[in-house]
């Protein structure tokens, strides 16, 4: 992800975290580019609006594999108490990638623990071409990984909704 996408993706990122900042909520940043890099966002992080908005000034674009990336969700999810019923909203340009088995752990640890897995999908020529129309979420969402998926138009001024076949539109 790189150009207006990825300023979209950074600006979503830097609010939902200042957000959980100001709720006195433990945040947890993965950038999954090439390869993962991580920041942990709490109540004893000096500044830590500065702190975000300096991990978020690095480059993320690079990469599409999520394994790493949602492997390390799990395993706060599991071992962390802060992040035991947390839920996880990964910001991509639609080229991702996952594996079976891992999706198979995901889709138990949702079921056990009503943990939730969403999609901002930052609306890029890649993904525009396949979401159109609902019949082909498949394409992106082969697995059903993610409970529901929000696409952000490359305009930056529609928010739609994919949830259990049906499409909202939001603005």
């Amino acid at each position: 992800m790189q150009g207006t996408p990825e300023s979209y993706a950074k600006a979503v990122v830097m609010s939902l975290a200042t957000k959980c900042v100001s709720a006195k909520r433990d945040c947890f940043i993965i950038n999954f580019s090439v390869s993962i890099e991580k920041l942990l966002v709490n109540r004893k992080t000096a500044d830590p609006e500065k702190t975000i908005s300096g991990f978020l000034s690095k480059s993320f674009n690079g990469g599409s594999d999520l394994d790493e990336a949602l492997t390390e969700c799990l395993y706060l999810m599991e071992n962390d108490p802060a992040f035991f019923r947390s839920d996880v909203l990964c910001v991509t340009d639609g080229r991702v990638k996952y594996s079976p088995a891992l999706v198979e752990l995901i889709n138990k640890r949702k079921k056990n623990e009503k943990n939730n897995f969403y999609e901002l999908l930052i609306s890029t020529a890649y993904a525009d071409q396949y979401m159109y129309s609902l019949e082909n979420i498949d394409t992106l969402d082969p697995m059903r990984l993610f409970d529901i998926i929000f696409r952000l138009n490359r305009d930056g001024n529609t928010l739609v909704e994919y949830r259990n076949g049906k499409v909202k539109n939001f603005y």
